[in-house]
């Protein structure tokens, strides 16, 4: 699903190389396997062809488009970001060619066995018969990369009416519902000629995103978005009810977010301890938010909320100053300062207090092997050490 804006941001849709490295870059995060990379291509190529012929691709179309999706490695091939994950992959599970001919295999399969089965009935039959032939309602196959963008690029050829379409995808129970319906909707979109029958939520939210990013597509300067967090020098709080801060000043912000405003009365959980809010961002957003309630808000950093889109000077040198005790005074005007020395002491506590937490440790060896000197480097390690292997603190 999110790598859709990058196939609206190409001004060539028709041309793979134009958006398929930003597309791998992105799935391999979290789908680092040829088998998902296959439908993170099937579904950005399929997108790209509703865009550039303005109709929904038929069966036939998503075999050219399987071919094309073949061709990824050899697209991909000058990347440097891609080589590395390829290496690691390779030292992991063995050659990336012919995993990824088993990849294209099981496309090649998938289409055909999908594309058999849509031929006669009502979109819901049809639907239904793609989905039994996919196995989509097995466990083991649900949230499959691949066969979720095959049946997210069939839906539209049982049911070509937007609306009807969508509601099948989201009331096929058992199934992926979620990232086949929006990946269709994007399909849909792609050449419907009105507006949704009803009310969309954050609807002006997307109509300016799609206007930047066609600015962005035709090289025009786009307006400004939201800025966020720089993740080598900021975490997330460890839990998705901290996400909701209070102020000094008694404003809210959503971490990371930027400030926000209750739209509705919250409910709260059984427990007593939380409770679920809509809310809506500054930047246009609305999220269903669960949160503590307010007597157990965690403060927010700062007791004035950033601007959407800016992050302030004070709030990038703190997040960039994790240990240091001083700032090299020439770069402490620019965004992200840089540390001339550590706080061994602070460092040490850091650790100890985030020791079970990989991503803060890892941040901290970061943090640690970048700004300190040889022997502040073996102090660290063997603390670290000295914490897994005893569960003592420092």
């Amino acid at each position: 699903m999110r790598i859709q804006p990058h196939v609206w941001a190409t001004r060539f849709p028709r041309d793979g190389a134009t958006f398929l490295p930003d597309v791998v870059r992105n799935s391999i995060c979290t789908h680092s396997h040829p088998t998902g990379l296959m439908g993170a291509a099937l579904h950005a190529l399929t997108l790209a062809h509703a865009m550039d012929k303005g109709s929904l691709p038929s069966p036939d179309d998503l075999w050219g488009i399987a071919k094309e999706a073949a061709r990824l490695p050899e697209i991909v091939a000058g990347d440097f970001n891609i080589a590395n994950w390829r290496t690691a992959f390779e030292n992991e599970a063995g050659a990336f060619e012919q995993a990824w001919a088993s990849a294209v295999d099981e496309s090649q399969r998938a289409i055909e066995v999908a594309g058999s089965c849509a031929t006669h009935g009502t979109g819901t039959e049809r639907y239904a018969r793609v989905l039994s032939s996919l196995e989509l309602s097995q466990p083991e196959k649900r949230g499959s990369g691949m066969l979720t963008a095959v049946a997210a690029a069939m839906l539209p050829w049982c049911e070509a009416r937007p609306e009807h379409g969508l509601g099948i995808a989201a009331n096929a129970i058992g199934t992926d519902t979620d990232t086949i319906a929006t990946m269709a909707g994007a399909i849909f979109g792609a050449v419907a000629d009105c507006e949704p029958p009803v009310e969309v939520l954050d609807a002006e939210l997307f109509k300016s995103e799609a206007s930047r990013l066609t600015d962005i597509a035709f090289g025009r300067e786009a307006a400004p978005s939201h800025r966020y967090p720089d993740l080598i020098h900021w975490a997330a709080p460890k839990g998705r009810a901290d996400m909701l801060a209070s102020t000094d000043d008694g404003a809210v912000q959503v971490v990371g977010l930027g400030p926000a405003e209750p739209t509705a009365d919250e409910v709260r959980a059984s427990t007593g301890k939380f409770a679920w809010r809509w809310i809506r961002l500054a930047l246009g957003q609305t999220l269903l938010i669960k949160h503590r309630l307010p007597a157990l808000w965690q403060p927010a950093r700062s007791s004035t909320p950033p601007t959407p889109g800016r992050a302030t000077d004070a709030d990038a040198a703190k997040s960039n100053d994790m240990f240091s005790t001083t700032l090299d005074e020439s770069s402490a005007a620019l965004p992200n300062p840089v540390p001339k020395a550590l706080d061994m002491q602070r460092a040490l506590q850091y650790l100890d207090e985030n020791v079970d937490d990989d991503m803060h440790v890892g941040r901290a060896f970061r943090r640690v092997a970048r700004k300190g000197t040889a022997e502040q480097i073996l102090e660290f390690m063997a603390a670290y050490v000295r914490l897994v292997k005893r569960g003592q603190s420092i």
